[in-house]
């Protein structure tokens, strides 16, 4: 790849990129949200969870956010009703209207420590949205990195398309064949521009194809339209 495409395909990737921007207004640190956690066996409980720093920090390799723990009451008005989890304790969490994961992902050092990462949207290529603090606790600036993951595989940064977009775009639907051959053959549409609608529609084939026999045929379109 020259120099002059690849500075294109960057600037490509940081226009996507853009479109999946989370809003984080009237958010507010210390604050108690409604939500639930996940166990890693199943069990869901609903309370109240405790705004933490929205991502990791440059400032201490152990400061705590929402990424590292979860800081949970099943009764806001009792602070011993408090604890604290872990992501090796959690599947899941929901605060407010953000839901966490706990994946394989730690910020693009190693793959294999655990951290609650911020579902963008759900599929079977699930979206997600990893934050770095480039500034200090009292002024942050918040670095943002989409991440992918299929299933139970390892987790990707979106980034990582910049090179060699077709080969691993047409490699990630490959199991979807027409689309797969539609990114192969560079059709209109089909670029690295449109990431996020070649996905959502390899996610709805998935779900289609997926769909249970005898569900009914309005939870079968509820499933599509996700």
């Amino acid at each position: 790849m020259t120099k002059n495409k690849f500075f294109l395909a960057a600037a490509c990737l940081l226009i996507t990129m853009s479109v999946s921007s989370q809003d984080w207004s009237g958010y507010r640190v210390g604050e108690l949200y409604p939500g639930y956690i996940i166990k890693t066996d199943g069990t869901k409980i609903e309370g109240y969870l405790e705004a933490q720093p929205r991502g990791e920090g440059s400032e201490s390799l152990i400061q705590n956010g929402n990424q590292t723990r979860v800081v949970f009451y099943s009764d806001p008005q009792n602070k011993k009703a408090k604890v604290t989890y872990k992501p090796t304790d959690l599947k899941e969490y929901k605060m407010a209207e953000k839901i966490y994961r706990s994946i394989n992902y730690s910020g693009g050092l190693t793959s294999k420590p655990l951290r609650f990462v911020l579902l963008v949207q759900d599929g079977r290529i699930a979206q997600y949205m990893w934050y770095d603090n480039e500034g200090s606790y009292s002024y942050p600036n918040w670095k943002e990195k989409v991440i992918f993951q299929k299933g139970d595989e390892k987790p990707f940064e979106m980034s990582s398309f910049i090179l060699g977009f077709t080969k691993k775009m047409s490699a990630l639907v490959a199991d979807y064949k027409e689309l797969a051959d539609k990114v192969t053959k560079k059709e209109k549409g089909y670029g690295m521009l449109a990431t996020y609608d070649i996905i959502k529609e390899y996610n709805d084939w998935y779900a289609s194809k997926n769909a249970p026999k005898d569900a009914p045929q309005e939870q079968k379109q509820e499933q599509e339209q996700e």
